[in-house]
């Protein structure tokens, strides 16, 4: 559901606006700041977390 709604967003920016939310080369730098050895394993699991709790109490 996430990247569907994502790619809606930024669609309709790029025809509202003519311009994209970001530029390829920060899309690019973005996607290399990710690193299995800094914290975004710690997000993943805060995340994974947050989800499994959010089942419990649904």
């Amino acid at each position: 559901v996430v990247f569907p709604v994502a790619l809606a967003i930024e669609w309709g920016v790029g025809k509202a606006f003519g311009a994209h939310l970001l530029t390829p080369a920060k899309a690019i730098a973005t996607i290399e700041s990710f690193s299995i050895l800094g914290p975004t394993p710690l997000y993943a699991i805060f995340t994974g977390v947050l989800l499994w709790l959010s089942s419990l109490i649904a």
